[in-house]
């Protein structure tokens, strides 16, 4: 064990000690505040181990207090990086690199929804998913968010869609305005 500013955390050098295992325990914070990190440091621990991912949808009630301490740590990390004050630490940091954390929940929900898009295109053989599919309603509006950005984007009002993620979704055969398409036929 080494003790570092404060922290005590496991050393990589003990064998006995499997990644997954390690805790990180903050000694500079009052010991509620970091009994509850420890904890839900604890819990985002099996969840990694049962999904092989360091977050959880929002939306799931059996883990909401889970998401909003994601939420939190994303923050407080943001906090840090802008020299601002934070209960992030670098230990904390550390430990949740080991679960493979998400710091850009926005980066991560672009790669998900284009795996999904994926996924539909090699089923259906094109990426023109219908605005109520049932199967999949979060890809649903997804596509329909994508396409009123791009609108947007061409009439030169404010968008949320990158070149580069135009282009992603071009490569894989997307279109924005498949009436068009339709109609041209």
């Amino acid at each position: 064990m080494k003790n570092v500013q404060g922290i005590v955390a496991v050393s990589s050098d003990d064998e006995d000690v499997t990644k997954e295992d390690r805790t990180v325990t903050c000694v500079n914070i009052r010991d509620y505040h970091k009994d509850k990190w420890n904890e839900r440091y604890n819990e985002l621990k099996i969840v990694f181990k049962e999904t092989g991912r360091s977050s959880v949808h929002h939306n799931d009630a059996s883990k909401k207090g889970l998401a909003r301490w994601i939420k939190r740590q994303r923050y407080q990390y943001k906090l840090l990086h802008g020299r601002k004050p934070s209960t992030m630490t670098e230990e904390r940091i550390e430990a949740l690199h080991l679960l493979n954390f998400v710091w850009d929940s926005h980066g991560t929900a672009w790669d998900d929804r284009i795996q999904e898009l994926k996924l539909f295109k090699d089923t259906n053989q094109h990426c023109n998913v219908p605005y109520n599919y049932l199967a999949n309603k979060t890809l649903a509006s997804w596509i329909k968010y994508q396409r009123r950005q791009y609108r947007l984007m061409e009439r030169g009002g404010k968008s949320n869609i990158s070149s580069e993620r135009i282009c992603q979704l071009k490569s894989l055969g997307f279109q924005f305005s498949p009436r068009e398409t339709l109609s041209t036929v």
